[in-house]
């Protein structure tokens, strides 16, 4: 469905992919974005972690819109915790509440490419250097 390059990430967190294929796979694909999911629920060994992409600016992808959120009205949006270059790429990380339903409680790297906007994020706020990892080998691929 959608027009854009789908980059499977070459790295995953530790413990890999689970075995059931109802438990990983795409999220919200249409013509200009995709989001993949990949060990959804409890799954001993193994984290929750997604990634994904859009044509255009990052904050158009919908882990943003919080109209689609299952969240308390007064749910804090996103915070922005840092933005570093990596290997001559901008990475901005996010943080995202403990209850707001879509990436209820991970932080996510995003960078910008060539008008396309990718993130990764592993379940968990001490994951970041994986997540910015698995986004630079992104990256390379999409070049």
């Amino acid at each position: 469905m959608t027009q854009l390059h789908v980059v499977c990430p070459p790295l995953a967190p530790i413990g890999g992919v689970v075995g059931d294929p109802d438990l990983y796979g795409p999220q919200i694909v249409n013509r200009q974005s995709y989001s993949v999911s990949i060990n959804n629920g409890q799954n001993p060994g193994r984290i929750h972690w997604e990634f994904g992409a859009i044509n255009g600016p990052q904050t158009r992808l919908w882990v943003f819109d919080r109209s689609n959120w299952d969240a308390p009205p007064n749910t804090p949006p996103a915070r922005l915790i840092g933005t570093h270059t990596y290997l001559g790429h901008l990475i901005t990380l996010y943080r995202f509440p403990d209850n707001d339903g879509q990436l209820e409680g991970h932080d996510a790297a995003f960078a910008t490419e060539h008008g396309v906007s990718y993130f990764v994020s592993i379940h968990g706020h001490t994951h970041d250097d994986g997540d910015i990892a698995i986004l630079l080998a992104i990256l390379a691929r999409s070049a």
